[in-house]
């Protein structure tokens, strides 16, 4: 990564913003044990962004965050705890933790060289620098409609799933199979026709309203699903 200087920031300031001891800790464990990816930042090393390998080496989350003075801001991650409760989970921990070594790093190796400078090579190096900073600041323009676009995303997909699984009903019925409400469905029809059969009409037609739900259960996931 070849970044402007990283923010620095000590344990304590992670500590804080985990607002529990056990999280930093599971974070740390996981950025230790080598499970941040794909560490990214932008040129004013604002906006971070990661990819965090669960403890068992399966799952795969997104993280991301800015840094502004020293504050942490817009806050992601498509875990499942994030997703529940939007706070500092153990990823963005882990991700706050490689973002510290990273700091820690470029500091250690900066190198200060003295000596004595001709006049019109710091002219001729003032001119290349102003025009190098023209063009960054275009790219900056755009670099941050991205960031702000994948913090957005990320925060859609929260959203999302927690409205697919709020309704404590029809949640994990909409998530369900289609083979199995299939299958349910069908058995209710035919045990409440059974049922009108041998005089159980109470029953019967109970039956018969709920295979007539799982049905439409059955379309709405296959609507879902295409």
């Amino acid at each position: 990564m070849d970044k402007n200087t990283f923010p620095t920031f000590s344990n304590d300031w992670i500590k804080h913003y985990s607002f529990d001891i056990r999280r930093y800790n599971w974070g740390s464990t996981l950025y230790n044990n080598g499970h941040v990816m794909d560490l990214k930042s932008n040129f004013e090393s604002t906006y971070f962004s990661a990819q965090v390998r669960s403890y068992n080496g399966i799952d795969i989350y997104d993280v991301a965050f800015k840094i502004v003075d020293k504050i942490l801001l817009n806050i992601g991650c498509t875990c499942g705890h994030f997703k529940e409760s939007p706070k500092v989970c153990k990823h963005i921990v882990a991700v706050l933790k490689a973002v510290q070594h990273e700091s820690l790093q470029k500091n250690s190796t900066k190198k200060t060289v003295v000596g004595s400078r001709d006049s019109s090579q710091d002219i001729q190096k003032a001119r290349a620098k102003n025009t190098a900073n023209q063009i960054l600041t275009e790219e900056k323009k755009g670099n941050n409609r991205n960031e702000d676009k994948k913090i957005v995303e990320i925060k859609k997909t929260n959203d999302a799933h927690m409205d697919e699984t709020k309704h404590p009903v029809l949640g994990p019925l909409v998530n369900a199979p289609v083979i199995v409400l299939l299958i349910f469905s069908v058995l209710c029809l035919v045990i409440g026709i059974f049922a009108i059969n041998i005089e159980e009409t109470t029953m019967g037609v109970l039956l018969i309203f709920g295979a007539v739900f799982m049905f439409i259960v059955m379309l709405i996931n296959l609507t879902r699903k295409r």
